[in-house]
């Protein structure tokens, strides 16, 4: 099943689980990156790719398959999965968010410490289940 998934700047085409992982990884780099340089117009289209990549994966129940990035040598991506990952596994998911929140990550631990607070008060969206497009 092929899923088109368009912004207005870049148009990429899912075919597979396994693009949508590669995808998931390539962007969650590219997005922890704009964090440090302040690119928040490049750091926002990544945004938007990660959670269609996640919706994708969501949509033929392979969150999952996320597992492994969970102990990806890039920070950006461990964050990004874990935040997932609370709606597979919240545990494993937890820990993750702990172990960069508690590190020296810069903007990606204040990211993981206020995702883990709005998880902890039931408040966290996950935002690529919602029906606004992804």
């Amino acid at each position: 099943m092929h899923y088109l998934c368009s912004m207005t700047v870049e148009r990429f085409i899912i075919e597979n689980v396994e693009e949508a992982l590669r995808l998931f990884e390539e962007k969650s780099i590219k997005q922890a990156q704009t964090l440090e340089t302040g690119n928040y117009k490049v750091g926002n289209k990544c945004f938007d790719n990660i959670m269609k990549c996640l919706s994708c994966l969501y949509k033929q129940g392979k969150l999952e398959m996320l597992e492994p990035f969970l102990s990806h040598e890039n920070a950006g991506v461990r964050e990004t999965a874990a935040y997932a990952y609370l709606y597979v596994c919240p545990q494993k998911g937890e820990d993750v968010l702990s172990e960069i929140a508690n590190g020296n990550y810069g903007f990606l631990s204040i990211n993981a410490e206020m995702t883990l607070k709005e998880w902890k008060e039931g408040r966290l969206k996950f935002i690529f289940i919602s029906n606004n497009g992804y």
